[in-house]
């Protein structure tokens, strides 16, 4: 009897999704289709779709609704906030411009019902950044602006649905450092003569070799390279070897507070953009963004090093993700420490 007790509870237990190995991380979606839901039940509208072998980024099992995982929000999630709370920068960017003492709502938006939000996900203070995705739309005289989810936002899925995915062991391969040797544009003889001039500071040589590539080059990488290059020097020589920051350059603010999010890692492949804002060290703010003009992720680098010169490259950065609590501004970003090009 009694081993027969054991094998019970055994079984019952295998039956059980492995939460003694903890649910975080990415896992994989092993039932046919299920609806992403913009709250822990099937109560709440759902927000997307995801189909079998899809991948998830897992963040822990729900407090208020075990059963149900909050998860990052998939690829293509939007999320709702009012625009009259929302200073825009431009077409794309802008920041929350309220009462401090009255954070603004967001709501999660939905790809699959056409049905009015009514689940906060979260509450924005003021001076939090928002990338703006889409046309925003007016409803009952209510401007509302699609933006992209905040970092701290989640979305939910029942357990049951996913499964721990394999595990990849990460790579600590990448570039020592930030210089671009001119082996690397063995493709390109006269843009790797122009690096090789530029590090012998014979600026006028380089200028010329940098025009030439800028104005005939078909890789688009290396034209716009060589057009950054160009206005790099237009207004104080940059070190090739190097990268730093000319001596001109106001001091950095010290940034203080900041936490680490995640250990360094590579990020993944991205065109990088200026954002024309300072990220929590007082250094420019880009964005990598994907084919189609989405923010993947924020970067900065340290001061001393300069990201300039990879404007409009697709590139991937090394660093850790770094966040500070205590800022208006809550944003996450890459510190990043290394440079690397496809």
């Amino acid at each position: 009897m009694r081993r027969l007790i054991i094998s019970a509870v055994a079984l019952l237990f295998a039956s059980i999704p492995a939460l003694a190995q903890g649910v975080a991380g990415e896992q994989v979606v092993v039932v046919k289709d299920v609806e992403v839901r913009s709250g822990p039940s099937k109560n709440f509208y759902p927000t997307s779709r995801l189909v079998q072998n899809d991948k998830v980024l897992v963040l822990r099992e729900s407090k208020e609704s075990p059963g149900w995982l909050e998860i990052k929000p998939p690829s293509g999630s939007f999320s709702w906030v009012n625009a009259k709370f929302v200073k825009q920068v431009d077409a794309r960017h802008g920041f929350v411009d309220c009462d401090p003492a009255r954070p603004v709502s967001v709501l999660p938006g939905s790809s699959l019902v056409n049905q009015e939000p009514n689940r906060e996900s979260m509450k924005l203070t003021a001076g939090t950044v928002v990338v703006i995705v889409a046309q925003p739309n007016t409803v009952n005289g209510e401007t509302w602006l699609p933006i992209q989810p905040h970092p701290s936002e989640v979305r939910y899925l029942p357990i049951e649905a996913v499964k721990l995915a394999a595990t990849i062991m990460p790579t600590t391969s990448g570039p020592p450092n930030w210089t671009l040797s001119p082996n690397g544009y063995s493709g390109n003889n006269v843009l790797a003569e122009a690096e090789k001039a530029l590090s012998a500071n014979d600026l006028n040589r380089a200028r010329q070799l940098f025009e030439v590539v800028a104005n005939n080059a078909t890789d688009p990488n290396q034209k716009v390279y060589a057009q950054n290059r160009l206005a790099s020097l237009s207004r104080t020589p940059v070190s090739a070897t190097t990268m730093s920051l000319s001596p001109a350059t106001p001091s950095p603010v010290a940034a203080t507070n900041l936490v680490t999010l995640q250990p360094a890692a590579w990020s993944v492949y991205g065109r990088l953009r200026d954002t024309r804002l300072q990220s929590e060290n007082g250094q420019p703010l880009y964005a990598l963004e994907d084919a189609v003009g989405k923010t993947i992720a924020y970067v900065t680098n340290q001061p001393g090093k300069s990201l300039q010169a990879y404007i409009g490259r697709t590139i991937a950065v090394f660093g850790p993700t770094m966040y500070r609590p205590d800022s208006a501004v809550r944003m996450q970003f890459i510190l990043a420490t290394h440079v690397a090009v496809p």
